[in-house]
């Protein structure tokens, strides 16, 4: 069953319904990867479909390149910083690829945080409460 149309209206739940009957609708009808957007371009109107001809359909090899970039970037992560990002709602198939290395950036520098206590004047000091923050 195709899904209704989706003009970008701005709520959530049907995008959300858009999103998952679109799913199924190339799934279940064994429509090829490389056609997937494709097929789906036919049920956007409006707003939708002027984003997809102006960003998607003009290069959709490009397209489907960068994606590929964004998806190997991610699972060379160590699964730790993968567990952030997704955490973050940085999923690789719908992230562009400079969110995801910001994010990616910013949560390997909170995993690199020494919580031996901070003086606040450029140095570390030592501190009776750093035993709260590291167990061992």
């Amino acid at each position: 069953m195709p899904p209704e149309k989706y003009n970008s209206r701005v709520d959530i739940h049907t995008f959300h319904k858009f999103l998952t009957h679109g799913t199924a609708y190339v799934k279940y009808g064994y429509v090829e990867k490389n056609r997937q957007v494709m097929v789906l371009s036919e049920f956007l109107v409006g707003k939708a479909y002027t984003f997809y001809t102006r960003s998607v359909s003009l290069d959709p090899e490009r397209t489907d390149s960068k994606r590929a970039h964004v998806v190997k970037l991610f699972n060379g992560l160590r699964p730790s910083l993968r567990k952030a990002l997704l955490h973050e709602h940085m999923n690789p198939e719908y992230t562009s690829w400079k969110e995801m290395v910001h994010e990616a950036e910013y949560q390997e520098m909170a995993d690199n945080v020494d919580l031996q206590g901070f003086s606040g004047h450029g140095g570390q000091t030592q501190s009776n409460h750093s035993n709260c923050y590291n167990s061992g």
